[in-house]
């Protein structure tokens, strides 16, 4: 709370010193300021791929790329980089002389669904002086995150006109809320079995089911300025395009959401058939920061880590988490918009 009125109170002082910039530029030229509506969208390119979004999605390919080098294992990965981030927005615009002007308004930036889905399977057999055991293990993993942005902005204008035309240049920032939504699922199943001439033959079979759902929130105050031309077409209204670049990284997320746990164990012995079929369930509802979290993995046997964005909560099943940090989304880029501009 005491950080929300802090970047409002921030805010609130640079549109009143903008304001006032403006004013003086304007001088005595200045009477009436004349208003227009300016409505614009298109597209944003992500320079980082999201910041840990794009951390996450890279360390865990070269995870599962490094595992055929083991012997018996097989992986696949289909996980792309998280390219783009459409937006619109809306603006009233406060013409305070011929070349100077101030800007408010608001828009959405929807973001775009990363999305990716990777497994692997591992089998290995061995036989010694009539003995052995073999090991048969595969595991599915799925990664959904879901992410939107409301900013509001306050631009300072310098346009020159030629005839029809304007060229124009803005900058100024932003108080962006932002939120994700994210989904996690990990299926394992993973069978043992003892094989002797001396003893009877046994098996385990172990299967685990591992559901994330939550959603985080985070604020912040970013930076956006660009270049623009505008051609007037009929009476008030013009067209423009503009391009942007925004420097925008958000941190100290927070949220709630929900884990669900099943893992089912099974004890197979020649002769006796199945002795054991125990199966335990657990849910609990994490909340309070999201983490970047470097975790064991009850599927892989061997001390592999896996990587993963999720909320803080010690007492997660299957997991012991090290090395955490805060998570950080990196919305930075530059973009391409077409505008529509209504001069009242």
């Amino acid at each position: 709370m005491n950080r929300s009125r802090v970047l409002g109170s921030l805010f609130f002082i640079y549109i009143l010193l903008a304001a006032s910039l403006v004013s003086r530029a304007a001088g005595v030229e200045t009477k009436l300021p004349r208003l227009s509506l300016k409505f614009a969208s298109g597209l944003g390119l992500l320079c980082s791929g999201g910041g840990d979004l794009e951390t996450l999605r890279t360390d865990t390919q070269a995870l599962w790329s490094s595992l055929v080098q083991f012997r018996g294992f097989e992986s696949s990965f289909d996980w792309k980089r998280l390219p783009a981030a459409p937006e619109m927005g809306a603006e009233i615009i406060l013409n305070l002389s011929p070349r100077f002007a101030l800007g408010l308004g608001s828009g959405y930036i929807f973001g775009s669904r990363s999305r990716g889905m990777f497994s692997y399977r591992h089998s290995i057999a061995q036989f010694l002086q009539g003995s052995g055991y073999s090991e048969d293990d595969q595991a599915t993993y799925i990664q959904d995150y879901k992410s939107k942005a409301v900013p509001i902005r306050a631009n300072i204008y310098v346009s020159e006109e030629f005839g029809r035309f304007t060229v124009y240049g803005f900058g100024g920032l932003e108080l962006v809320f932002a939120s994700i939504d994210h989904d996690y699922s990990m299926t394992a199943a993973l069978q043992d079995k003892g094989l002797s001439s001396y003893a009877p033959h046994t098996e385990r079979d172990v299967d685990l089911t591992v559901t994330t759902r939550e959603t985080v929130k985070s604020h912040t105050l970013g930076f956006r300025a660009g270049l623009g031309c505008e051609v007037r077409i009929a009476g008030p209204f013009s067209l423009g395009m503009e391009v942007f670049g925004r420097i925008l990284r958000l941190g100290g997320w927070n949220g709630n959401g929900t884990l669900d746990s099943r893992a089912r164990v099974r004890d197979w012995v020649d002769g006796a058939g199945w002795t054991n079929d125990t199966t335990t369930e657990e849910t609990l509802s994490p909340s309070g920061k999201w983490l970047y979290t470097f975790d064991f993995d009850p599927s892989l046997r061997y001390l592999f880590t896996m990587e993963n964005l999720i909320l803080e909560n010690p007492n997660t099943p299957y997991t012991t988490y090290f090395k955490s940090r805060d998570a950080v989304v990196d919305l930075s880029g530059i973009g391409v918009l077409l505008s529509i501009r209504y001069r009242l």
